[in-house]
């Protein structure tokens, strides 16, 4: 899955886009701040990936990317930095 925090000046490359790449990049994003269901349906394999969830300390990657989507949100509503928006 994408990293988006590892993506040098996301919000200044984000405001360069023109309508058709913005569309684009939206699509991207969609995928990149979804859980993406990777199992089955079988309750056995729902029942270990909910035991390996609960295992794992840190937030997952979707977590992670709804974080920078909302601080890229920020930065392009109110015009700031992404340095002023962490200090937020």
């Amino acid at each position: 899955m994408i990293q988006l925090e590892d993506i040098p000046n996301l919000a200044s490359l984000v405001s360069s886009f023109d309508q058709q790449q913005l569309a684009n990049f939206c699509r991207i994003l969609a995928v990149t701040i979804s859980e993406l269901d990777t199992g089955s349906d079988d309750k056995h394999t729902l029942l270990a990936k909910n035991a390996q969830q609960k295992k794992n300390l840190g937030p997952s990657r979707a977590e992670v990317n709804q974080g920078k989507v909302s601080q890229l949100l920020e930065c392009c509503i109110l015009n700031t930095s992404p340095e002023e928006s962490k200090r937020k």
